[in-house]
């Protein structure tokens, strides 16, 4: 899980499993703002946006739940990029549905 000298990295199949999942997401939030209210489309979009906060969100205590993290690359990398990508995305996916 991203410890220190970790080298494995996922198989082709999780891959594209996370790119069909991060497809998905995208056409749901750029289709969203143009359907009607309570649609199935407008609930994933305002789905998107809760993973993405709560990722965001949780991403700062990473190094706390999972301390064989701390000091490495990642944590660095998460607190500084990663997290507040997340909280900007998902804080524009709410906004872009009004």
């Amino acid at each position: 899980m991203g410890g220190r000298g970790a080298r494995d990295l996922p198989p082709p199949t999780a891959c594209l499993i996370v790119a069909a999942a991060l497809l998905t997401a995208s056409v749901l939030v750029l289709t969203a703002p143009a359907t009607p209210g309570g649609s199935l489309i407008r609930t994933g979009a305002q789905t998107v946006a809760g993973v993405l906060l709560l990722r965001g969100s949780a991403g700062y205590a990473l190094p706390i739940l999972v301390p064989s993290m701390q000091g490495t690359p990642f944590v660095r990398l998460n607190a500084r990029l990663y997290s507040p990508l997340c909280l900007l995305l998902g804080t524009a996916v709410l906004l872009s549905l009004g």
